[in-house]
């Protein structure tokens, strides 16, 4: 058996953040290419060189600071509940309350994280919680495969839904005039279909894998010695808990790297001034499409625009204003575009190697991006077809 690899703190493998960095780095040329193709491009190579450090000083640099700072706090919080005991604790807790019934966490933890991203729009911030449910997943028997389906997949179809995603939905239903989260009844009935359709996907993957409970939960410490190592761990001393701290945070700084590369591109992108003629050129090929065809070019837009561009709300302030009027010529919905937009925003981002947020926690759990794209694969052409019907049952019903 070969020797383990690497891993950080957090448990991250060293080799699989240098895979999504060389991955992020190769899109990042990609785009400083184009700035020399499209017309009305160019940037100097010292900007898109520095890029990376340049873009914390962009002017919608908040959210992405705001991410950094909660992804080393956090990174530091959970080192140290990690190494002092405490996460093993509760891991072996809930596997001894619900192991029997293990099912119903694999209901209830996806639906927890889906709400979190279609009421709130948590989608970075769950972060830290991926090691912990892919934790959880293995110790109930199942794969990490399973971990990440049941925490950033649920969280970006949660996202993607966008019932009351105030970074998606919220933005852009204010671009296009409309009252805030108006038309939400369809995107509730939205929410519910992908959820039951991620159901379907993580049941069909455990009723594969899955190991006997009995095998999973024999043997091991008893009660009494686990509570022996916590008492012993809240005794150590402060200095021992704030260098386990910072090993934490050193332990998700190729994190920080990773989400400040991703955001580079953006800036290449705004910087080059490529993204007009792009977009323009976009819209030109509207014209001959019927309605049915304009509103999914609209959602395919959206979808080759989040490879490039991650953040939601960036995409609302460059898209909406020409979406919506381009739309209106054809009798659609400002309403059914704030949807396709959702729809578009959402998805992709856990499944394009292009978004920081998968491929930190596709470091989390070890997994290669090839066998993410294997598995989830199969689940992200049925939910495009899926949000496809939901936007042509819009459309039909006149939803607006």
């Amino acid at each position: 058996m070969g020797r383990k690899e690497e891993k950080t703190a957090l448990g991250a493998g060293v080799k699989s953040f240098i895979t999504a960095i060389i991955v992020i780095f190769i899109m990042m040329i990609v785009t400083y290419a184009l700035t020399f193709i499209i017309p009305g491009g160019g940037i100097p190579f010292w900007k898109w060189a520095l890029s990376p450090i340049l873009v914390l000083f962009s002017e919608d640099n908040s959210s992405m600071i705001a991410v950094i700072i909660l992804l080393i706090v956090l990174g530091g919080l959970f080192n140290t509940l990690d190494k002092f005991g405490v996460l093993r604790f509760l891991l072996d807790k809930i596997t001894d309350k619900f192991g029997k019934s293990r099912r119903i966490l694999l209901a209830v933890i996806p639906l927890f994280f889906m709400v979190l991203g279609s009421a709130i729009g948590t989608f970075e911030e769950c972060v830290p919680l991926v090691p912990i449910v892919v934790a959880l997943a293995i110790r109930l028997g199942w794969d990490a495969l399973t971990g990440l389906g049941m925490s950033i997949l649920a969280a970006g179809c949660g996202f993607a839904a966008g019932v009351c995603n105030p970074f998606t939905v919220g933005v852009a239903q204010e671009i296009a005039g409309l009252r805030t989260f108006s038309g939400i009844w369809l995107r509730i009935v939205g929410f519910v279909l992908i959820y039951g359709l991620l159901m379907l996907f993580l049941w069909w993957h455990v009723k594969k894998i899955e190991k006997p409970m009995d095998a999973v939960i024999a043997g091991g410490e008893t009660k009494k010695e686990k509570a022996s190592e916590i008492q012993r761990s809240a005794g150590s001393k402060i200095l021992k808990i704030v260098l386990t701290f910072k090993d934490g945070v050193i332990s998700v700084l190729p994190g920080v790297l990773l989400i400040m590369m991703a955001n580079s591109i953006r800036y290449t992108l705004m910087e080059g001034n490529i993204l007009d003629a792009f977009l323009a050129g976009a819209i030109e090929l509207v014209a001959g499409l019927p309605r049915w065809g304009v509103i999914l070019f609209i959602y395919a837009l959206v979808l080759v625009m989040n490879f490039f561009i991650p953040s939601g709300s960036a995409k609302a302030f460059l898209l909406m204003p020409l979406i919506v009027p381009t739309a209106e010529v054809f009798g659609i919905s400002s309403q059914l575009c704030v949807l396709a937009f959702a729809f578009g925003d959402g998805f992709s981002n856990v499944f394009y190697p292009t978004n920081p947020v998968l491929l930190i926690s596709l470091g989390l759990a070890n997994i290669s991006y090839g066998n993410w794209v294997k598995w989830s694969g199969k689940f992200q052409l049925a939910n495009l077809i899926l949000t496809s019907v939901i936007l042509l049952f819009g459309l039909a019903v006149g939803y607006c």
